[in-house]
């Protein structure tokens, strides 16, 4: 009985570094920047059509891109940080942050600036 216990933990110790390196090659990030205008405002997203990209790939001037925000996202206007709930539907915006590869590509916001 130990010695199937024992085998048992060495099998599992064998094989979890295998599984720990597939997930992490699994996810790739890249970080994006672009300006653009907010056309809706949702509680954890935004979704902003770009009129230039500053950084980054996945997307062009005139799509609309769905961005999520978190408790770590950064909310700036005039280089101080704000309150979400000041972003608004029309407003101008400069957005970097990280995208998440994919089927569909995830791009989470780590700062928003608010634009004049």
């Amino acid at each position: 009985m130990k010695i199937f216990a024992v085998l048992l933990i060495a099998l599992a110790v064998a094989l979890a570094p295998a599984t720990v390196r597939t997930a992490q090659a699994a996810v790739k990030t890249a970080p994006f920047r672009l300006e653009g205008k907010i056309v809706e405002v949702s509680k954890g997203w935004i979704q902003v059509e770009v009129i230039k990209v500053v950084q980054g790939s996945g997307f062009k001037a005139g799509d609309k891109v769905k961005i999520t925000e978190s408790s770590r996202t950064r909310i700036l206007q005039a280089g101080k940080r704000v309150s979400n709930s000041k972003l608004a539907t029309g407003e101008m915006v400069e957005v970097s942050g990280q995208m998440v590869e994919g089927k569909t590509p995830t791009f989470r916001a780590t700062t928003v600036s608010i634009l004049k």
